[in-house]
């Protein structure tokens, strides 16, 4: 989609998505990278979903669309891509449903809870030709890049 915003929607707007993943996004789009707008959001706490819209209008001055269920927003939300910030439990329930709709999946940190929905997850993926990945904010960190370097420069681990 060269020169075309992803169209995403968030899917769970509680304190990650909006104190991490919305800022995250507006951080992006004021440094000029803004490849992504949000488009939809979907939470069952009208609080967190009135929070979530708030913010998208005010930083990125877009009206997403608003979803109370997740199905709803996979089958009809104008999205190219979803951002799961839900319990972890449901990441590859909600994950796999969304790529089998021919969604790419951004999934808040962990994965998943076990290898067998993990598996689950990246065959889905590998059967939609989609993106499926994993959000981890700390990645960069000092600290994890001594780790990165410890295991691939280094040959110390």
């Amino acid at each position: 989609m060269p020169g075309q915003a992803i169209r995403l929607g968030i899917i769970g707007c509680g304190g990650i998505a909006r104190n991490r993943h919305i800022p995250g996004l507006t951080m992006l789009r004021r440094a000029g990278l803004s490849a992504v707008e949000v488009t939809a959001l979907c939470d069952s706490s009208e609080e967190n979903l009135a929070e979530a819209e708030r913010q998208v209008q005010a930083d990125h001055g877009t009206k997403p669309a608003l979803y109370r269920d997740w199905q709803d927003l996979i089958a009809h939300a104008p999205v190219d891509a979803v951002d799961i910030c839900l319990p972890h439990g449901l990441h590859h329930v909600v994950g796999i449903a969304a790529l089998d709709a021919g969604l790419h999946v951004a999934l808040e940190k962990p994965y998943t809870v076990t290898v067998k929905t993990g598996r689950r997850l990246a065959e889905a993926a590998d059967r939609a030709g989609k993106a499926l990945a994993t959000l981890a904010p700390h990645r960069r960190m000092p600290g994890q890049r001594a780790v990165e370097w410890a295991i691939n420069e280094g040959g110390l681990i």
